[in-house]
């Protein structure tokens, strides 16, 4: 994806990040505070990486499926607080892009492939096919959303 070369990393903010924002390591208190915990793999990193991080978590599930709509929404509530620019949203496209299911049960098929369940992993990998027509029509539709947003084309 050639988005991923056009970003200008002297754009991208860095800070502390968690690097394992997911829901089990969020706890909301009786008095409604949230406290993260866990922060093992927390390192400085690009503050999009959590985001981006977050966002896959959240969208590859099946009541989520790729949506779009729901994306968008998460990111300008987070924009109200801390404005992202273009690089950082090129950035979070690029890193949602990526197959990652995809690219995890192939590497997990070949480095197990005397000891595996081939048929179990052809199911498997079967439905992270499936998913990746619902994840690259997310894609087209971010990156449509990012293009009006900031009034720019996005190369392909």
């Amino acid at each position: 994806m050639d988005i991923a070369h056009s970003i200008n990393n002297k754009n991208l903010h860095r800070c502390l990040c968690h690097l394992d924002y997911v829901n089990k390591n969020i706890i909301l208190s009786p008095n409604n505070d949230i406290w993260v915990i866990d922060f093992d793999k927390c390192a400085i990193d690009y503050r999009v990486h959590d985001i981006g991080y977050f966002l896959r978590r959240l969208l590859r599930r099946k009541n989520t499926n790729w949506d779009a709509t729901l994306a968008v929404e998460i990111l300008e509530y987070y924009d109200k607080f801390i404005p992202l620019n273009l690089d950082e949203y090129k950035y979070i496209l690029s890193y949602l892009s990526f197959p990652q299911k995809f690219w995890k049960i192939s590497r997990d098929y070949y480095k197990n492939i005397n000891k595996c369940n081939k048929k179990s992993f052809q199911k498997i990998l079967k439905s992270s096919v499936e998913d990746i027509d619902n994840q690259s029509e997310f894609v087209y539709l971010f990156g449509k959303h990012i293009e009006s947003r900031f009034g720019r084309d996005l190369i392909y």
